[in-house]
């Protein structure tokens, strides 16, 4: 009896515990990237920043061999992104927004020149493309359904299409 309770007690901490963690690990984002040089190489050994908009904290990371970086648990918000490397110019990225549980991967091109100069990469807003995971829907309401050209006019029939 006493072999069944302590095996009950381990099973209710290692729930807690994973629910803790769930939770969170579900507020927060992931920007991630490679650096690569005008050739296309990868640049290792390169110095990234992200640096949020709202509160000017700063992250560092150092790319690996491959030339790859990661920031986890980021807060949701905008950021910018900057990256260089001895021998090449500063290339940079104004502005990223990063919502909760998402990934998001910014590859930087960094051009040969002096490290004193800056690129900045600008683009159109809402042109971003989320290809790390699968997390896109919507809702089918009851009158788009009944609109939909079916003849039983029901979610079943929808399914074959």
């Amino acid at each position: 009896m006493r072999a069944l309770m302590y095996t009950l007690s381990a099973i209710l901490v290692v729930f807690t515990l994973s629910g803790i963690v769930w939770a969170q690990t579900a507020s927060t984002g992931t920007v991630l990237g490679l650096v690569t040089d005008p050739t296309g190489a990868v640049v290792p050994g390169a110095t990234v920043e992200l640096e949020d908009a709202a509160t000017k904290a700063v992250r560092s990371a150092t790319t690996n061999a491959a030339g790859r970086y990661v920031f986890v648990a980021l807060p949701p918000g905008t950021y910018s992104i900057r990256a260089a490397a001895r021998g090449f110019q500063q290339a940079a990225v104004p502005s990223v927004v990063v919502e909760v549980t998402q990934s998001y991967t910014i590859n930087l091109a960094l051009s040969i020149g002096e490290s004193r100069q800056t690129i900045e990469v600008t683009g159109t807003p809402g042109a971003e493309l989320q290809t790390l995971d699968s997390t896109v829907g919507s809702t089918i309401g009851g009158d788009t359904l009944m609109s939909l050209p079916s003849l039983q006019r029901n979610v079943a029939s929808l399914l074959t299409l």
